[in-house]
């Protein structure tokens, strides 16, 4: 999340919440809202309007071991889908039901620590 707003092909708005936020404040504003991810401890115990925003809500997995108080929150925030980094199967074999969507994101170095990173390798395979 901390490098999302780097990528400038995409304009990103962070909203700081306390217990509740209103999120009729979005409406016709963005093309997408994205949750950090889906576990109720970790987002406000209550977002107002979601349901009516009209755009994708777009959310993180949380660990496995909050499945079970995650699931819930698809309906409470109308989720529509879900990322990370692990294989598909892997959500569904956590516990999630089938007909949650989710696709695996590819989550790796940002463009200067690649480049950082392909020079180390030429340095240190000179040196071996």
């Amino acid at each position: 999340m901390k490098a999302l707003p780097n990528n400038q092909d995409v304009d990103v708005v962070n909203f700081p919440t306390g217990n509740e936020f209103d999120a009729s404040i979005l409406k016709s504003k963005f093309d997408i809202i994205l949750l950090w991810n889906n576990n109720p401890s970790e987002l406000p115990e209550k977002i107002l309007g979601i349901k009516d925003v009209g755009m994708p809500i777009i959310s993180g997995v949380g660990d496995p071991e909050g499945v079970k108080r995650s699931i819930p929150c698809h309906d409470k925030w109308k989720i529509d889908y879900y990322y990370q980094y692990m294989p598909e199967q892997l959500f569904y074999d956590w516990g999630y039901p089938r007909d949650f969507k989710y696709k695996s994101i590819f989550f790796g170095l940002e463009s200067p620590y690649i480049k950082m990173s392909s020079h180390l390798k030429k340095e240190l395979s000179a040196k071996s």
